[in-house]
């Protein structure tokens, strides 16, 4: 399904099934590229909603996974996120369907535009006082604890209740998978499989809830009197049990990586309401390099060339820096 597939009649069909009488102003495709179709709607009462159509390809309790996290995280943790107004296992369209349907919600619309979209207009100051909400906000989302690490709501092939056992059992289906696609070279692949069986840094007890597909494209942002501030996160379909340095590895392995000032402004919001262990930077080398093996198959299933280049670069600095990808403790610690 594309965009070019959604008419306004069946846009208005999918409102009605929530709001009766309800009459469309406007609506149109968020910009970028998104795993999702998501449409910004304006009703005639000059609400403004979120339609999202989920892709058939997601697991299929990715759609369930969201709405009920999306009814509960502000609650618990006070992070702002969309309220869920509906949502449907199918489209109205296709009610008979069997194999091929889409889920799809009906969200409520977070004011503002992503992080990502303005994050280069920024100045530096206001920049890392973004980011410092943004941690703050993580602090209290990773305070939520869970039963395992790995899928939320739903069990996987690498679940576990060891964070070591987790990390080991979907690196090594990532890197036999990168193999196969001729992503990494074999000495490559057994250079870092050798740094995940080897570490005594993955000791984490307690898996916490995460986002687990944190990017500066999630994270919405609006400016105020005193400068732009956080209104909320989006997409939740991949949140897992986890670590918390999983989500930072996501943001400074990408959109925080040349920008120190939120890297600092991050942790320095992150560290106000909770607490990183002392041997923080190896575990977030560890991870950085854990997120860009999934990285170099998601560009290559999607013909990104440039994140396939930058996750490669990732992992080789990683290979290649003293003790493994070790940057040292949190308090003496270099933002780069």
């Amino acid at each position: 399904m594309s965009t070019a597939d959604l008419t306004a009649g069946q846009v208005l069909s999918i409102v009605h099934s929530l709001f009766p009488g309800a009459q469309l102003t406007s609506w149109a495709p968020v910009p970028g590229a998104h795993e999702n179709l998501l449409y910004t709607l304006t009703l005639s009462d000059l609400s403004e909603m979120v339609l999202k159509i989920y892709a058939a390809a997601l697991d299929a309790a990715a759609p369930r996974r969201e709405a009920h996290l999306l009814r509960t995280i502000t609650a618990e943790t006070g992070v702002p996120v969309p309220r869920i107004l509906g949502h449907d296992e199918r489209l109205p369209w296709e009610a008979n369907g069997g194999e091929g349907a889409h889920a799809w919600a009906l969200l409520s619309r977070l004011p503002g535009i992503s992080l990502l979209q303005t994050m280069d207009a920024l100045e530096q100051t206001e920049l890392e006082a973004v980011a410092y909400e943004l941690g703050r906000y993580l602090a209290h989302l990773h305070q939520i604890p869970l039963e395992a690490f790995g899928c939320l709501l739903d069990s996987g092939p690498h679940d576990h209740v060891r964070e070591k056992g987790y990390v080991l059992s979907q690196a090594n289906d990532w890197l036999e998978r990168c193999e196969v696609e001729g992503l990494l070279a074999p000495e490559t692949a057994a250079a870092l499989r050798l740094c995940f069986e080897q570490t005594l840094a993955l000791d984490r007890h307690q898996p916490c809830l995460t986002h687990a597909d944190l990017g500066a494209r999630k994270v919405m942002v609006e400016r105020g009197l005193t400068g732009h501030h956080v209104t909320g996160l989006v997409g939740w379909t991949r949140a897992q049990g986890g670590s918390p340095e999983l989500d930072i590895a996501k943001l400074f392995a990408w959109d925080f990586r040349q920008a120190s000032s939120a890297q600092k402004g991050l942790l320095d919001g992150y560290t106000e309401s909770a607490e990183l262990p002392p041997h923080f930077w190896e575990r977030l080398g560890l991870y950085e390099a854990f997120v860009s093996l999934e990285a170099l198959l998601v560009s290559h299933r999607t013909h990104n060339s440039r994140l396939l280049q930058q996750a490669a670069e990732q992992i080789h600095r990683y290979l290649e820096a003293p003790g493994g990808g070790e940057r040292g403790n949190h308090g003496s610690a270099t933002y780069v």
